[in-house]
């Protein structure tokens, strides 16, 4: 199926649905968008370097590409296979997935692609795994199929590949890892409700729901390296608010006028937080919280919708625009 992760996923997030320190630049972030792709086209995540990972499908099947100084490349895959793209480490190391065909069926293995290799990181027994993000020292957060035909977040270390668990339920899914090795995600709770959580030195913490600990949801999106997350949760009305949380407490991060709901998907060293507000009308404006205050990045000409993914510790920011039917790789590159 088409983009069936990205699908996924999407449909998990809708689901489930400040206080920042200075860039030393200025206090009104300035941006160029710059067009990635002309095709069909994703990007999920943008390092250092101003090196971007995404999805693209110039002719018929998704390909994971890495983008840089304008130029997109495929990463390679074996013939007439689909790959996606979703981290990136400063290395340039890609993590994400490759589809390929057995006498089972069509599997798709977590892969990582480093400048002169492609690795299969494997997967537990049900055959299939995906990477989400990858940090500085190799180690790598995501998903797969367990033994019991569950899926469970996944911690890859040094070639090992860890089962996180659950809070009791059958689902869990690792969305962002940092330096530290520490790992957030989703799990089903044993009454089944998506609650974000922190995983570190082998234990996994519920970190709650802007409701209060027996809220509905939440959805834990990022980590930077100094131990903040963000991400989506449910409110007492029902909506869904972008949060961050640090130091045990989680805050609403707010919206733009006129929305009616938000969600945070990236945060850099800086606490600079990206992600996008709702509007009722169903499309969403790519938006950057700053200093407490939140900005409507916009989108490019023809496209009415946008959505920010990540941001790197310059304040460059990747994501895509879309309409009904079609999806654009952006950059928003910082300009001041």
């Amino acid at each position: 199926m088409k983009l069936k992760v990205k699908i996924l996923s999407l449909l998990i997030l809708a689901l489930l649905a400040f206080p920042s320190q200075s860039f030393a630049k200025t206090d009104t972030p300035q941006f160029q968008i710059v067009n990635v792709s002309n095709d069909f086209s994703f990007a999920y995540a943008i390092n250092d370097k101003e090196q971007i990972a995404g999805i693209t499908a110039p002719v018929s099947n998704d390909n994971a590409f890495i983008w840089q100084d304008g130029i997109l490349n495929l990463l390679t895959t074996p013939p007439n296979t689909v790959s996606y793209a979703w981290g990136i480490n400063n290395k340039g190391d890609v993590v994400g997935g490759s589809a390929f065909n057995s006498n089972q069926g069509q599997h798709t293995h977590a892969t990582v692609w480093t400048k002169d290799n492609v690795t299969d990181l494997g997967s537990l027994p049900c055959g299939y795994s995906l990477g989400r993000k990858i940090n500085n020292n190799g180690q790598v957060a995501g998903e797969g199929c367990a033994a019991n035909g569950e899926y469970h977040a996944l911690y890859w270390n040094n070639g090992v590949v860890n089962d996180l668990g659950t809070f009791g339920g059958t689902y869990s899914i690792a969305w962002g890892i940092n330096d530290a090795g520490q790992v957030v995600g989703v799990s089903t709770t044993a009454s089944n409700q998506f609650h974000a959580f922190l995983w570190q030195n082998g234990n996994m913490t519920d970190l709650g729901t802007l409701e209060g600990p027996g809220g509905n949801y939440s959805f834990a999106s990022a980590i930077n390296n100094k131990g903040q997350v963000v991400g989506t949760s449910s409110i007492s009305n029902g909506g869904g608010r972008a949060f961050l949380w640090e130091n045990g407490k989680m805050t609403d991060l707010g919206m733009l006028n006129g929305s009616n709901g938000a969600s945070a998907y990236g945060i850099n060293d800086e606490g600079d937080i990206v992600g996008e507000s709702n509007f009722q009308s169903g499309v969403s404006h790519a938006v950057l919280w700053h200093n407490g205050t939140i900005t409507d990045l916009g989108t490019i000409n023809g496209f009415p919708g946008s959505s920010a993914w990540d941001i790197n510790n310059s304040g460059d920011i990747v994501g895509y625009s879309y309409t009904a039917n079609q999806y654009r790789a952006l950059l928003w590159k910082r300009m001041d």
